[in-house]
């Protein structure tokens, strides 16, 4: 499940928006659906690591079990 994060404080799983602080709710109803408990995270191009680490915390809140970080190389669109 695709979690993408950004610095405007807006959160969007899948297509889904949500506010950074409602995260874990909502993410907790989606995940009880499905047996494939891990998420690949990603933040735009401004996102500091220490606000990942606090979305991280309300993913495993949650009930996520394996969270991926997706990266993009230097020059890439």
């Amino acid at each position: 499940m695709p979690i993408t994060y950004r610095t405007d404080g807006l959160v969007y799983i899948g297509q889904e928006r949500v506010r950074a602080d409602a995260l874990a709710g909502r993410l907790r109803e989606r995940l009880q659906a499905v047996t494939d408990k891990q998420v690949y995270l990603q933040g735009d191009g401004a996102v500091q690591l220490q606000d990942l680490m606090t979305i991280i915390d309300q993913l495993r809140e949650a009930g996520v079990v394996q969270v991926g970080i997706v990266a993009k190389r230097p020059g890439d669109i």
